[in-house]
Order: structure tokens, then C-alpha cells, then sequence
């Protein structure tokens, strides 16, 4: 059964493993598309249009219920506003299941409460992104997240994570009841 694979066993089956982008706006799955492009990202990408669709596929339920054509995402891309089950709900399903919980998830929303940041961050996000609608921040956040995941390379190696945050990466202080924004230094060249 699905739950018998464990996710190093996915790693081997697929070395280049997706990133599942939970959208369902025409203009930001275009975006991303061209952004991804722009950025060099070797991953497929895809996309589902809600919080229960980003479950079904992580449960290989029809239609992603074949993991050679629906492989476990390396990185998962999440808003916290989705139809139906929310960001918010998705992360806490992810965090009950041992074999999901190591992929990195990077919460987006227009919502910038900081309860909101401190629930994404508590509940397993790994960033969370505030949303703009400036093309450029957009891109630089993702060409980041290229550094920080090794998408750009074959064998999805990791390289040395820095702190992300063109357009604000919020991360929780310690206490987790202030939030404090983070500023990203891009190298040159």
C-alpha cells in the first residue's frame, strides 16, 4: 500500500520529484510557470487548485494515484487561503504522517496576522511568504528558494540555506508571539 513506501523509497524512484503548487488563479499558475523557467528549475511542476486536491495527491488518491506520474513532491507551495481545506488544515495533515512531514512546505497569503505566521510556522511550514504582486519579488523569492533546495540541480542536492526574504519572509521570534521580518542579501555575480 502507498503508506509502505517510505520517502527515501520515492526519492530513488524519481530523482527530479515535482513541486506540487496548491493555486488556482489563471495569472499566478502563470506566473509561477515563467518564473520557474526564469529561475532554471529542472522540476516539473504541478498544479492543484486546493487543499484537498494537495492530500489526495500526497495519498495517491485518482487521479494521482500512481507514483511513477505522481511522484512525492520535493517541495510543496502552499497558500493558506485554498477552497474547500485550507493551508492551515493541509499542514496539520501533513504533519500526522512521518512520511510527508520531511517535505519542505512554503506557506504564501495576502494575510500577514501575526497568529496566522506563528500557526503556519508551529504547525511545520518552513517559510512562509507574504503575498505581493510585484512579478519581480516574486521571482527573486524563488530564485532564492533554487539556492536553498537545489532545484536547479539533478540530483536535487541541498545547498547551504541562508536567510530568504525579498518579499518578506516572515519568521516567528522565538516565543512565537512577535513576528520579525528577515531581509535577503542576494550575492553578486
Amino acid at each position: 500500500m502507498l503508506r509502505d513506501i517510505s520517502l527515501v523509497t520515492m526519492r530513488t524512484m524519481n530523482k527530479l520529484r515535482p513541486i506540487l503548487v496548491a493555486e488556482d488563479n489563471p495569472m499566478e499558475i502563470r506566473f509561477f510557470k515563467r518564473a520557474f523557467s526564469q529561475c532554471g528549475i529542472a522540476h516539473h511542476t504541478i498544479f492543484v487548485r486546493d487543499g484537498q486536491e494537495v492530500i489526495d495527491y500526497l495519498s495517491g488518491v485518482a487521479p494521482f494515484n500512481h507514483r511513477l506520474a505522481y511522484p512525492i513532491p520535493a517541495l510543496i507551495i502552499l497558500d493558506l487561503t485554498r477552497p474547500r481545506v485550507t493551508g492551515f488544515e493541509v499542514l496539520e495533515w501533513i504533519g500526522r504522517d512521518a512520511a510527508f512531514s520531511e517535505i519542505p512546505v512554503l506557506a504564501f497569503s495576502g494575510i500577514q496576522l501575526p497568529a496566522d505566521i506563528c500557526r503556519a510556522y508551529s504547525l511545520g511550514a518552513k517559510l512562509y511568504l507574504s503575498q505581493t504582486s510585484d512579478p519581480n519579488q516574486k521571482t527573486a523569492v524563488l530564485e532564492q528558494l533554487v539556492k536553498i533546495y537545489g532545484l536547479a540541480h539533478p540530483f536535487g542536492e541541498t545547498l547551504a540555506m541562508t536567510p530568504v526574504n525579498p518579499f518578506m519572509a516572515l519568521r516567528p521570534s522565538s516565543s512565537c508571539c512577535e513576528v520579525e521580518a528577515d531581509r535577503v542579501s542576494f550575492p553578486s555575480g
